[in-house]
């Protein structure tokens, strides 16, 4: 549970996501975490407000503060860590493990041979919570079901849950290729799109019609 609710904040707590996750050859179901990511001390939680004091304060009181999050996580990256990619990765981690002094995230930078090692890694047991890998390649048998953290709000995401924030293809997209429409398998956080160029004038010039 604890690895869970760091999974959470990493990848929810920050602004960009990983594309799929999951402890090796985990059964355990994900329970819903927590929408605020804060819990009261016992403190608070023993010690209410005095009656006559007004409504306001009362309600300071009962500021929440951050859970304190502690443990480790290993992710596996599909980048190296001189690309511009994985730099900005290397950059989220680092604020995130500021935010999180008890957290420590372990990567491997992997670069394009992430999709030739991932796969015999997970079968030889290694442990990877969280993984960047190409859609085609299977391993529906490792991933966890991201629905629960995608359908909850953070303190990053403006009151809105996180997935209010996303395209809606960055979540279809990996159920498609994956057939795994029954859960969200992956998170994409880098789209791109196809295009052919032309020129026009030679299209006509030519006498040519213009496809589409």
């Amino acid at each position: 549970m604890k690895k869970m609710k760091l999974f959470a904040a990493l990848l929810l707590g920050t602004a960009l996501v990983a594309s799929g996750c999951g402890n090796t050859k985990s059964k355990e179901t994900p329970t819903q975490p927590d929408a605020s990511t804060k819990a009261e001390s016992p403190a608070q939680a023993e010690k209410p407000a005095p009656a006559d004091e007004p409504e306001e304060e009362a309600a300071d009181t009962e500021t929440e503060a951050p859970e304190e999050l502690s443990g480790e996580l290993t992710y596996w990256s599909m980048w190296n860590d001189t690309e511009p990619q994985g730099e900005a990765w290397q950059e989220i981690i680092n604020e995130f493990m500021d935010k999180y002094p008890n957290v420590k995230v372990n990567v491997q930078w992997c670069g394009r041979d992430n999709k030739k090692i991932l796969k015999p890694a997970l079968e030889g047991g290694e442990v990877i919570d969280i993984f960047e890998y190409p859609l085609e390649i299977d391993l529906n048998e490792y991933i966890l079901d991201l629905s629960p953290y995608v359908d909850t709000a953070y303190d990053t995401t403006g009151g809105k849950t996180f997935r209010e924030t996303l395209l809606p293809s960055l979540l279809t997209t990996p159920q498609d290729m994956t057939g795994r429409s029954d859960i969200i398998p992956a998170i994409g956080y880098k789209p791109w799109i196809s295009v052919f160029m032309y020129n026009g004038t030679v299209f006509e010039e030519a006498g040519a019609k213009i496809p589409g």
